[in-house]
């Protein structure tokens, strides 16, 4: 499989060892085709944080552009997957549950 083939991710947080993989060396998205899938209260946390993982999350969100999408706890991002409320670990730590 090719980064070109993944359309989704789908983000527990915004920690740079679960995002640091999202772009290559010169901040340009790995995955081309891909939409990010982050809760609402995680993506709003880190937006406002200086340095560190508030820094390397908004490039992901800025290599991602309109391919960030935002969710709430209790949405279904994608068919038999359901986005629930882990907070904790951090602001907006998603789990995610399948059908599976």
């Amino acid at each position: 499989m090719r980064p070109e083939d993944i359309d989704a991710v789908l983000l527990t947080h915004m920690h740079g060892d679960h995002t640091g993989g999202l772009l290559d060396a010169n901040g340009a998205a790995v995955f081309p085709e891909a939409d990010v899938y982050v809760s609402a209260p995680e993506r709003s946390y880190w937006e406002a944080q200086d340095g560190g993982n508030g820094d390397l999350a908004r490039k992901v969100f800025a290599a991602y552009g309109e391919r960030v999408k935002t969710l709430a706890f209790g949405d279904s991002p994608l068919p038999g997957i359901l986005a629930l409320d882990a907070c904790g670990h951090t602001p907006g730590h998603t789990v995610y549950e399948t059908d599976m």
